[in-house]
């Protein structure tokens, strides 16, 4: 573009004529900023409205696979135009002050039982014990919690193992994003905390993650080779975790009656 040489002790130094005002710039930046908002809010609609579809659909008693498969289906393609690795790591690097204030999701729906035991304890396939419920708390600074809730047959209350542990989001080798979770400490349902943080106690769990979300997370347990799934449902979900966000974890681990 053309300048204009400055007199005096400036005469070295150059300013061009279509200098952009900071004005400008600032009006530009407001605007980009209002459009993301816009759009951030469009699909947090979006997911809310298929979420809440979701749960119609597995309350409903019918237990239709192929429907909830197909609301789930919906899910997956709202978030394709999605960085889901950004997203993961924006919810995971948050800073809660609290507890009160993390993000927690409870499992709705999970395609199989090797797909729980792959992020849990398998504690609840011993004799007379049933999982009841699964909770997941991403509490900032890419730490997280993972509550499973395990009644036992009999007039006992419900125990809570908590798993407890580290979390990134990584690129593997076919170049998508495996979200790589490090269990370094378990506290069983009597307080007992029986991994202590040592190396040879520490667990890993790698999970694909292909919608993330504040207010649903969709996972799918990888190939035993580590590589992604090309399609995330195959096996009629067998390889599936669906969780949902949960605003008031408290009251409902009240209502199962857990130690």
């Amino acid at each position: 573009s053309s300048t204009t040489k400055t007199s005096g002790s400036s005469a070295n130094s150059f300013v061009p004529f279509d200098s952009e005002p900071k004005a400008a710039t600032g009006g530009r930046r407001r605007v980009r900023q209002t459009e993301r908002l816009e759009q951030e809010k469009r699909q947090n609609q979006a997911v809310t409205g298929i979420v809440k579809e979701l749960e119609k659909e597995l309350n409903d008693g019918k237990n239709n696979l192929q429907n909830i498969l197909s609301v789930i289906q919906k899910l997956l393609q709202q978030q394709q135009q999605s960085n889901n690795n950004n997203n993961l790591k924006s919810l995971t690097a948050g800073t809660p002050s609290s507890s009160s204030s993390s993000l927690s999701y409870r499992l709705a729906w999970v395609g199989s039982d090797e797909a729980i035991c792959h992020i849990g304890t398998s504690q609840h396939k011993v004799p007379l014990a049933r999982m009841q419920e699964v909770f997941l708390l991403l509490q900032g600074r890419n730490r997280l919690e993972v509550y499973e809730v395990i009644s036992l047959l009999g007039p006992f209350p419900n125990i809570r193992n908590t798993l407890q542990g580290s979390c990134q989001t990584v690129n593997n080798k076919s170049g998508g994003g495996v979200w790589k979770i490090t269990y370094d400490s378990m506290i069983d349902g009597t307080g007992k905390e029986l991994l202590a943080g040592k190396e040879e106690n520490v667990r890993w769990v790698d999970l694909q993650v292909c919608c993330a979300d504040s207010n649903a997370i969709v996972a799918v347990v990888p190939n035993e080779d580590g590589s992604l799934r090309s399609n995330p449902l195959e096996d009629n979900g067998k390889h599936a975790l669906v969780f949902v966000r949960e605003d008031d974890l408290d009251t409902k681990l009240d209502k199962l009656r857990v130690l």
